[in-house]
């Protein structure tokens, strides 16, 4: 979805008019008796192909968590003990409901060589703590003319549609802290298409 919003799919079904007129018989001709047979017979695959499209896309539907609000948390991988701090803090307020959360940090192939040394601890955290993904895209800050926040930034919202059935995206850092339950309060009188908050900053990117 481009504005975070949810998809829907409608679908109309459509069947051949019968059109009676008096006749001595009460002749009946329908659709397909007017327009010939193979005319008829193309409109029913072409609704048929249209049909088993949408069911498909309501299939892929339903392999997505449903939820109000999706965050993208951005961490470093040596800031284990902000991670700790965020899980006992203010993502508790994300078990009331119609909230999911995922950090984002480098994974260990990508990572600088400064975070490499962290590797090992990093790969048992997101196993045993099950909320975080591990970026397979080039790690640190890039250089000026070409920047990694656009990429990484991509890549999330990438991952958060993929799986999510969501009606806003939010990214924050993790030395952030989050009124979270104010926020969903505060969402309810937000419009839900075509909303954006926050600062824009443009940057470049090697993919755009």
């Amino acid at each position: 979805p481009t504005s975070g919003s949810r998809g829907s799919f409608q679908v109309t079904m459509v069947s051949p008019k019968l059109s009676y007129r008096k006749a001595p018989n009460w002749r009946l001709q329908s659709t397909a008796g007017l327009f010939g047979w193979k005319s008829f017979f193309v409109a029913c695959v072409a609704l048929s192909v249209t049909a088993l499209v949408v069911y498909r896309g309501r299939l892929a539907q339903k392999d997505k968590v449903v939820t109000t609000l999706f965050i993208a948390i951005g961490s470093k991988p040596s800031n284990f003990h902000l991670r700790d701090s965020a899980r006992r803090s203010w993502l508790q307020w994300a078990s009331l409901g119609q909230t999911a959360y995922k950090f984002f940090s480098d994974h260990p192939q990508y990572a600088d060589d400064s975070d490499k040394q962290h590797a090992e601890k990093l790969l048992f955290e997101a196993k045993a703590e099950k909320d975080m993904v591990l970026m397979n895209i080039e790690g640190g800050y890039g250089t000026k003319e070409d920047n990694n926040f656009l990429d990484r930034a991509l890549y999330q919202f990438e991952y958060a549609s993929k799986n999510y059935d969501f009606d806003y995206f939010l990214r924050v850092d993790d030395d952030s802290f989050l009124c979270l339950h104010r926020l969903m309060f505060e969402l309810k009188s937000y419009p839900s298409r075509q909303f954006f908050m926050g600062r824009n900053v443009s940057m470049r990117s090697k993919d755009i």
